[in-house]
This record gives structure tokens, C-alpha cells and sequence, in this order.
């Protein structure tokens, strides 16, 4: 856990946070090795808004039920009850998607195999909506190569 609140650099951003399915699994379930950290920054961004879109939520759904990350697993409907928890917080937006898988909105991106899919489609949808994503995962910096896509992505430091 990080030794004081100042340890976190919170940027400015004119849209919202969109949160990745690990940070919002960290933020969720304490059994997360992310979850202090999650925690910590979810507090931090004060008045910023933040956000879930189709392919977190169905993400959190689908990874809260999965016996192989949890020992005990959240049921489909425990799962749904802590994401419809999470709407109800203060700041929260739903991101439609916008055609985010266009050759026009992707074509800069530094796709290289099929894993980067759904971080691509991501990041896509923060920059359309003038946000950045949050995540604890350092490679997805290597998609967002263009200048004009690195300010839509925030990596937060992972603490065990």
C-alpha cells in the first residue's frame, strides 16, 4: 500500500476515468492483490467522474465467477449485485461504444496479436469520450505509441 496519499499523481483529464475490468476487480474484492492500492486512488480522484462500459462490466461479471482467480467465486447474481453497487457511487457514467473497432479510430494503434484486442476497443472508447483508462496492466503503453493516445491512458504502479 502506498506510504502516503501524495503518492498518487491524479492528472487532469476533461472526460472520465474508465476503469479496466482488473482495476474494477481489485476495487471490488479484497481478495485482489490490487485491492489497497484500487482502493486508495478510487478515493483520491475526488470529484472526477469515472466510469464502466459493455466490455468491463461483462468482463466483471464473467471474471467475479471464475473459480480459477477466486477460491470461492461471487454467484452471476452476487456478481450483479456489486456491479449495480458500483453505479449507484457518486461520478459514475456508462461509455457507449462508437464504433470503436473502425480501421479509421484503431489504424495508429500498435495492435500485434489477438490479446490486444479488448485494450485497444478500450482505450478507443476513453479517447472518444475524452477520458482515460485506468489499469494496473503496463502493457497496454505499447499500443498507445501515438502521441495523440498516450494521453487517454493511466497505469497505475501495482502494490503486493
Amino acid at each position: 500500500m502506498p506510504k502516503t496519499k501524495t503518492e498518487f499523481s491524479i492528472p487532469e483529464t476533461e472526460g472520465p476515468w474508465l476503469l479496466d475490468v482488473n482495476f474494477l476487480l481489485a476495487l471490488c474484492w479484497e481478495e485482489c492483490e490490487n485491492h489497497q492500492v484500487a482502493h486508495h486512488w478510487f478515493l483520491q480522484r475526488n470529484s472526477v467522474p469515472w466510469a464502466t462500459c459493455e466490455l468491463t462490466e461483462s468482463a466483471f461479471l464473467r471474471l467475479s465467477m471464475n473459480p480459477k482467480l477466486f477460491p470461492e467465486p461471487a454467484s452471476f447474481l452476487e456478481a450483479l449485485d456489486v456491479l449495480e453497487t458500483l453505479r449507484t457511487l457518486e461520478g459514475h457514467r456508462f461509455l457507449p461504444s462508437i464504433q470503436p473497432s473502425s480501421k479509421a479510430l484503431l489504424g495508429s494503434l500498435r495492435v500485434r496479436g489477438y490479446r490486444q484486442i479488448n485494450d485497444a476497443l478500450l482505450l478507443s472508447i476513453a479517447r472518444q469520450h475524452q477520458g482515460q483508462l485506468v489499469t494496473f496492466d503496463r502493457g497496454i503503453a505499447t499500443l498507445a505509441t501515438p502521441p495523440d493516445w498516450k494521453m487517454h491512458l493511466l497505469t497505475l504502479p501495482p502494490f503486493a
